[in-house]
């Protein structure tokens, strides 16, 4: 009955280890480079595989159109959008988070 018991604990804990390496994927904070008015055009969704370099929020440019003002610096699935269209964002402003 001992060696079962240590066999089935063993088997637990490997699980538990799995699960929490799992869930533990890096979050990077995406932040705006510059300040505007956020647009819906160019407003990337959450769930979204972005590559290095993907354009996550666009502004309101002066000429009237819009211009990226957040580009993701790395890898992965966008996990957080935290602003919307009509947000006023400042540069280093948080925007988004993406999980690699």
């Amino acid at each position: 009955m001992g060696k079962k018991l240590i066999v089935i604990l063993t088997i637990a804990a490997l699980g538990i280890f799995t699960l929490a390496a799992v869930g533990c994927a890096a979050v990077t904070d995406q932040r705006a480079a510059v300040s505007g008015i956020v647009v819906a055009d160019g407003l990337v969704q959450e769930g979204t595989q972005v590559k290095q370099g993907d354009i996550l929020v666009k502004v309101k440019s002066i000429a009237g159109g819009s211009i990226a003002a957040a580009r993701a610096t790395t890898a992965g699935k966008v996990s957080q959008v935290l602003v919307k269209p009509g947000d006023k964002i400042e540069a280093q402003q948080v925007v988004a988070k993406v999980s690699e």
